[in-house]
């Protein structure tokens, strides 16, 4: 299987052109999630609410952490 890199140009870094691989979009994912879970938690609902709805983002960052570990190459690590 081979590794599968892009070169994006990344506003954040003054247009810099950066590398992204399946760890550092893992990275980005996870602290997307994370902010869509303090959102989350923010509202004014009930804790069982919140639960219930913090409960997919954690299942979907479960299932994306262990695909991505699964098959990106350990050379890209």
């Amino acid at each position: 299987m081979s590794v599968s890199k892009e070169l994006l140009i990344d506003p954040s870094k003054d247009g810099a052109i950066v590398e992204t691989t399946n760890l550092t979009i893992k990275e980005e994912i996870d602290e997307l999630l994370d902010t869509l879970d303090q959102k989350i938690l923010a509202l004014k609902l009930p804790n069982f609410v919140k639960r219930e709805l913090s409960r997919p983002v954690y299942k979907l960052w479960c299932e994306i952490e262990r695909d991505v570990d699964t098959y990106t190459p350990k050379t890209e690590a």
